[in-house]
């Protein structure tokens, strides 16, 4: 009787077992299936997503540094024109100067040349113009490289010394004819061309030849 019984139990496992699952059974694994699947998609985008981001901004913000970096090894390198008329002009969104730069080439491996540099802001985009050799002494035009886009704020400041406060102030006008501004504070600011995101820097750049701005000026 008990053989009997474990033999039927047995036979109906073996039938439960050949039967396969059910169509219950088939949509539960497919719907736990697609929430992993759906799960691990929207991780991989999330960070897709966040990568590219990175990407553009760590694009824009090198683009901004370099900018800042060619600017402050002109700069650094000024030259007086003479003593009684150093021609450093500085105007709303624009800078000309003359400076010393070094054009290296097979023959000649330090060729230091007198240029004449301007930078200025156009709509949203940043200029460097150079006026090398004997061009720097002329007013004949020449072809203006684009140095930065996506420019929103373009500020220049240079120091002057407040006798009242005994401090020093930054203005945005430079007046004396016969001497460099000790140094020039540098705002720039980009947005970034899809979200918008505002990337700004700042850059103080000291001139070795410079003088600080009189107040009578």
């Amino acid at each position: 009787m008990i053989f009997n019984i474990l033999n039927y139990r047995l036979k109906s496992s073996v039938l439960r077992y050949k039967r396969g699952i059910t169509f219950v059974e088939l949509l539960i694994a497919i719907l736990i299936f697609s929430i992993i699947v759906t799960s691990l998609y929207s991780a991989f985008r999330v960070g897709l997503t966040a990568y590219k981001r990175g990407e553009r901004f760590a694009s824009c913000y090198q683009g901004i540094r370099l900018a800042l970096d060619s600017i402050a090894l002109d700069l650094r390198n000024s030259y007086k024109f003479s003593e009684s008329d150093v021609r450093f002009k500085a105007e709303e969104s624009k800078v000309s100067f003359y400076t010393l730069k070094n054009f290296t080439s097979e023959q000649h491996k330090d060729n230091f040349q007198i240029c004449k540099i301007e930078y200025w802001k156009e709509d949203k985009e940043l200029f460097r113009k150079v006026f090398a050799g004997n061009l720097a002494f002329s007013e004949e035009e020449v072809s203006a490289g684009l140095l930065l886009d996506n420019l929103s704020e373009f500020s220049i400041e240079f120091p002057y010394k407040d006798e009242e406060a005994q401090s020093v102030v930054w203005n945005d006008y430079w007046l004396a004819s016969d001497e460099l501004p000790l140094a020039v504070k540098i705002y720039l600011k980009i947005d970034e061309p899809e979200t918008g995101q505002p990337i700004e820097l700042t850059k103080i750049i000291y001139i070795p030849t410079g003088e600080l701005g009189r107040p009578e000026e």
